[in-house]
C-alpha cells in the first residue's frame, strides 16, 4: 500500500461544490426533513444529515467517523442499514431514499456533468494505492472515440452500511478491480483497524524483503529460489498500533501472497541488475551524460526501470517493490 499526496482540502471542497451543483444534496435533504417531520426517527436523521451535509461531502476520514458515530447514536445501531432484522418494507424504502439522495449509481454512470470519471481524472492516481500492482489511470471519451476507462472507486467506509457516505470525497478511493471488488468488497474498514491511503502508506511500516544473503550466489544459477515477504520495517521501528493496521491491510488485500506468487520474476531482474551494476553506476551515468538525466534518482529510475522515490510510487506499478528490493540489494 502506498500513500497518495494531494491538496486534498481544496480537492474535497471542489468535489462538494460540484456534487451540490449537479445532485442538489442540500435541497433533497431539506425536502425530506419536511416530508418526514412527523416521524421522530427519520426527522432527526434527515435533520442531522441536512445540518452536516458539507462535512459529509468534504470532511476528512476522522470527521466521517464522527458522523458515523453520530448517526449510529440516532438510529440506535451501527448496522441499521444491514441487519436482517431491520429489513422491513419501511426500512428498505428508508435505505432506498438515502441512496436516492447520495446517488452513487448516477454519479458512477452519468455521462454529462460531474461524475466518477471527472473525479478520477482530477485525482490522476495512476496505480492502485492499495496494492501498487495495477494501473488505475483515467482516459475520457472524445468526439472521435467513445472508448474510455477509469479505476473503480472503493468506499473506504462501506456504502452498504453507510449509504449517506456514498458520495463523500474521502470515501471514494480510486483502486483496481481486484482490491475493490475481489478482496475488500464489503469488509468493515475504519481508521481504528486499517490504514487509509490518503493518510498513510506502508512506507516506514512494512517493506518487501527477500532471504538473499549474497546475490553472487545467483551467478550461473538464476533459477535459484528465494523468498519474497512483506515484513515489518525494523529499522524504522513503527509503533505497534500503526503496524497492526498495516498488517490488517496486508491480510485483507492479500498483498504478501500476491507479490510472492506473481512478482518474483520481476525481483530476479533487480537481482541481475545488482550483479551487473553497483550503487555508484547511476551517479556515473548522471555525471557522464549531462542533460540526459534530471538527477541521480532519474538515472536510477532508468537503471531499475521504475521510480524509486517514495513520493513517486503512485506513478508506476511495482514502484514500492522496486525501491525496497533495490535498497535491500544495495542499489540505492
Amino acid at each position: 500500500m502506498i500513500k497518495i499526496d494531494r491538496n486534498f482540502k481544496d480537492l474535497a471542497e471542489t468535489h462538494r461544490q460540484n456534487i451540490e451543483r449537479d445532485y442538489s444534496i442540500s435541497t433533497k435533504l431539506s425536502s425530506l426533513c419536511t416530508t418526514h417531520s412527523a416521524d421522530p426517527l427519520k426527522s432527526k436523521f434527515y435533520t442531522y444529515l441536512h445540518t452536516h451535509w458539507i462535512e459529509i461531502l468534504e470532511g476528512d476520514p476522522q470527521k466521517l467517523e464522527k458522523i458515523i458515530n453520530d448517526v449510529t447514536s440516532i438510529l440506535g445501531s451501527k448496522d441499521f442499514f444491514t441487519k436482517k432484522i431491520r429489513r422491513s418494507l419501511v426500512n428498505g424504502y428508508f435505505k432506498k431514499e438515502v441512496f436516492e439522495v447520495f446517488d452513487y449509481d448516477n454519479f458512477s454512470s452519468k455521462k454529462k456533468g460531474y461524475n466518477a470519471y471527472k473525479l478520477t481524472e482530477t485525482l490522476k492516481i495512476n496505480t492502485c494505492p492499495y496494492c501498487n500492482r495495477q494501473d488505475t489511470s483515467t482516459l475520457l471519451a472524445t468526439s472521435q472515440n467513445k472508448g474510455k476507462t477509469r479505476p473503480t472507486l472503493d468506499h473506504f467506509f462501506d456504502k452498504g452500511s453507510f449509504p449517506f457516505l456514498a458520495l463523500s470525497f474521502w470515501n471514494l478511493i480510486p483502486s483496481c478491480y481486484s482490491c475493490n471488488s475481489q478482496f475488500k468488497s464489503t469488509k468493515a474498514f475504519s481508521l481504528k483497524t486499517h490504514l487509509h491511503p490518503y493518510l498513510n502508506g506502508f512506507e516506514g511500516i512494512l517493506h518487501f524483503r527477500t532471504n538473499i544473503i549474497d546475490v553472487n550466489d545467483f551467478i550461473g544459477n538464476m533459477n535459484k529460489d528465494f523468498s519474497l515477504k512483506l515484513l515489518p520495517n525494523k529499522k524504522a521501528k513503527p509503533n505497534k498500533e500503526i503496524l497492526k493496521k498495516a498488517k490488517k491491510n496486508d491480510t485483507d488485500f492479500r498483498l504478501g501472497d500476491l507479490y510472492e506468487t506473481n512478482h518474483k520474476v520481476y525481483v530476479k531482474e533487480i537481482i541481475q541488475k545488482s550483479i551487473v551494476y553497483n550503487k555508484s553506476y547511476s551517479k556515473d551515468l548522471f555525471d557522464n551524460f549531462k542533460g540526459v538525466f534530471d538527477s541521480i534518482d532519474d538515472a536510477r529510475k532508468m537503471v531499475l526501470g521504475n521510480y524509486i522515490e517514495k513520493t513517486h510510487f503512485e506513478k508506476r506499478p511495482l514502484a514500492k517493490l522496486t525501491h525496497d528490493i533495490a535498497e535491500e540489494l544495495g542499489l540505492i
